[in-house]
Parts: structure tokens; C-alpha cells; sequence
């Protein structure tokens, strides 16, 4: 960052992914997205978020209350970006060229492509198809998500009631 109160998104953003926004070398949180209640907050004056650092998105750009000079802001993104050359050079939005390449796993666009085509065509087994993407599709969600070791005791010297770990994660 310097002192610029605005900075323009990558050309390829769709959307950020929850929770990765973070100053480099610094642990406090980032608020991306901030509300428009509390950034017009801000904006009125005299306000002191204290250390987190405020973003707001604004069409391609981002902006940023009280940017502090040399530091950086990381974080992750979805990409509009799903395919590329046949290099895997250069992005793009769509397919263009026979030669174009999938930037996702190949066997999920394969499935989904299998069972939609099956269903618009009006083949009876088209439910079979879309079921096995679907199991595919969560299979590849969960191993990149992990998961978590779900206790049913409480922490020791702890005094959490019932229930003693989040189920609604």
C-alpha cells in the first residue's frame, strides 16, 4: 500500500474467498467486506477503527480507510478465469479456440457436462450421471476444505455447556 486511498482488483477477481484478507506480517483481521453503514461511519470523521484495517470493494476496485504506507495486503480470489491458452499462459473468461484448456480438474467439467447434455436430450439415466457428478464435486470440496475432529467432551477445565463443538460449521 501507499498512501492511495484506492487500488484497482486483478483483471481476473470474481470474488474473495471469506476470511483470507491480511496485512502482511501483521495478525489482525482485515474487514473485506466492510458495510456501507460503517464505512459511511468512517467516512463522517473522527472514528478509530483501531487496528484492523477497513476495505470496501467498489466495482473493479478496492478501497481502503486509512492505508498505512508500506504495507502490503494479501489475499485470496476466486478468478473469472476458468480457462487458458493452450500455453496456460493467458487467461480468459470463455472458451475461444479448440486448443483452450480447463483450468479445473477435467473429470468434474466432464461429468457436468454429461449428465446436463443427457438431461436436455431426454435420456431416461441422466439422474445416474448427475448423482456421480454431484459425489465427485463434494469429494473434491472436502479435500480441499479438510476437515475437523468433532469431540463430544468437553475441553478439560473448561466451563462450555452443551454442545461442546460448533455444529454449525
Amino acid at each position: 500500500m501507499t498512501g492511495a486511498t484506492t487500488y484497482a482488483l486483478p483483471t481476473d477477481f470474481r470474488e474473495l474467498v471469506p476470511d483470507t484478507a491480511f496485512v502482511v506480517g501483521n495478525v489482525n483481521s482485515v474487514q473485506w467486506p466492510c458495510p456501507p453503514d460503517l464505512w459511511a461511519l468512517l467516512k463522517a470523521g473522527s472514528v478509530n477503527p483501531g487496528a484492523v484495517l477497513i476495505v470496501r470493494q467498489f466495482g473493479t476496485d478496492i478501497q481502503i480507510h486509512n492505508p498505512l504506507n508500506g504495507n502490503t495486503l494479501r489475499f485470496e480470489y476466486l478468478s473469472e478465469a476458468l480457462f487458458t491458452d493452450s500455453t496456460g499462459a493467458t487467461p480468459k473468461e470463455r472458451f475461444t479456440a479448440d486448443t483452450d484448456l480447463w483450468a479445473l480438474d477435467d473429470d468434474l467439467l466432464i461429468l457436468d457436462l454429461k449428465w446436463r447434455w443427457k438431461k436436455e436430450k431426454g435420456v431416461a439415466d441422466w439422474q445416474i450421471d448427475a448423482a456421480e457428478y454431484r459425489s465427485y464435486r463434494n469429494s473434491l470440496i472436502a479435500a480441499e476444505n479438510g476437515s475437523e475432529t468433532i469431540s463430544f467432551s468437553p475441553p478439560p477445565d473448561d466451563m462450555t455447556v452443551e454442545p461442546y463443538t460448533n455444529l454449525w460449521r
